[in-house]
Parts: structure tokens; sequence; C-alpha cells
């Protein structure tokens, strides 16, 4: 939703942890796989090759000193993925965790994010019923 506004640095690196957390669980799924080249899409990026990405604390150097607004979004979009084969992982959520305290995100806002993304995941679930 919000990934056309980082920068082709921030692209490349929310990328490599997309591709991280998806690997997280020693599980990389289709669901994953394809949820990550709509992200490529949407960035306007090609497909990104899973074998080159980025190390968790590469992808940290690049949000650590981004804007609170663009940190806010790479926790949205990333906590997307985490909740896109319609159950928490833990593995992924560690992960997750771990990224947004070192990248500056604290706790309450952690949580806030992730229960909006819940709220909007029923409201979209009660939304494509009715249609």
């Amino acid at each position: 939703m919000f990934l056309n506004q980082l920068s082709n640095e921030e692209k490349n690196a929310f990328i490599s942890l997309s591709i991280k957390i998806s690997e997280a669980n020693g599980v990389f799924d289709e669901v994953e796989r394809v949820m990550i080249q709509e992200y490529c899409k949407e960035m306007e990026i090609p497909f990104f090759n899973t074998e080159r990405a980025d190390s968790i604390d590469a992808t940290v150097e690049v949000f650590k000193n981004a804007t609170d607004h663009v940190k806010r979004i790479v926790i949205l979009e990333a906590l997307g993925l985490v909740y896109s084969n319609g159950q928490l992982d833990y593995e992924e959520d560690n992960l997750m965790r771990s990224f947004a305290e070192k990248i500056g995100i604290e706790e309450n806002v952690y949580k806030g994010i992730g229960e909006l993304l819940n709220k909007y995941n029923v409201v979209l679930a009660e939304l494509i019923e009715k249609i």
C-alpha cells in the first residue's frame, strides 16, 4: 500500500527483509513468494533473487536512521507478510520484533500497527464476503 514511498535503497532493503522473514521458520511458502512478487510490482523493481538477499543486520543499517514514517511503513508492510498465511508464526514474529526494536520502533507502536492490521484484515474479509 505504501511501499512506493520508499527510496530505491529502502525498497531493496525491504525486499531483503521480506525474504529473511519468509525464511525465518524454515518454510518459504508460495503465499509468501507471491506476496514478495507483489511488493516488487508495487515498488516497480524487478523480482528479487532470494539468494542475494542482504542480512538482517544490513537491513537494520538502512532503516535505523530512516524517518519514523518510513519505519512505520516497513513494519506495517512486513507484518502483512508475517500474517499472510493466516497465522502468526513464532519465528517470524520474533524476527520482526527484534528488527523493529533495532530500528527504533517502540513496542507499543509495533503492537498498535499489528492490531490495526488485524482489524483491516477482518474488515477486508467481511467486504470480500459481501461481494
